[in-house]
């Protein structure tokens, strides 16, 4: 069936089409039609892979102490950089400076504790102003206090709108 370039569809050596055959399952039978169309999705696959992959490589690298004093390795690093999508975890963006602060838990005595304990604190990587202003000393407990309050906010100001 297929030249040089190991079993497929088309001339010597293969050409893409080929390439999609080779990793079919075994026994599959496919129509070129089908094969052309799980080509365009394995490229637009690949489209968002890259762009993901580029916006991930703005991030910039913290410096090792701060790493070590998070509990992190470089390699807890990506995975938390890969896991947020390279943005922050709370509003999605990454600031100019692609800088993102490593959010953690806060809990008495966090400071003391051997850094892989710390490691297991760490929350993920947020903005600045998500960090600071947003999530900073709070829990899931705060949040829901203060979209409580919010909530009652709205309620009350719909309430004042109806007696206009």
């Amino acid at each position: 069936m297929g030249g040089a370039g190991g079993g497929g569809v088309g001339g010597a050596g293969g050409g893409e089409v080929s390439t999609v055959v080779e990793y079919l399952p075994p026994g599959t039978t496919a129509s070129l039609d089908a094969l052309l169309v799980d080509l365009d999705v394995a490229t637009r696959r690949s489209d968002r892979h890259r762009d993901l992959h580029a916006q991930v490589r703005k991030v910039v690298l913290p410096g090792k102490p701060t790493r070590a004093r998070y509990g992190l390795t470089l390699e807890d690093w990506r995975a938390l950089v890969w896991a947020c999508k390279g943005v922050c975890a709370v509003c999605g963006k990454l600031p100019k400076s692609g800088r993102l602060y490593i959010d953690h838990e806060h809990v008495p005595g966090w400071a003391k504790w051997p850094g892989p304990a710390r490691a297991g604190a760490v929350r993920g990587l947020l903005c600045y102003t998500c960090n600071r202003f947003l999530v900073g000393k709070h829990c899931a407990r705060t949040a829901t206090l203060v979209a409580d309050y919010l909530r009652r906010y709205e309620n009350r100001s719909s309430f004042t709108e109806a007696r206009r």
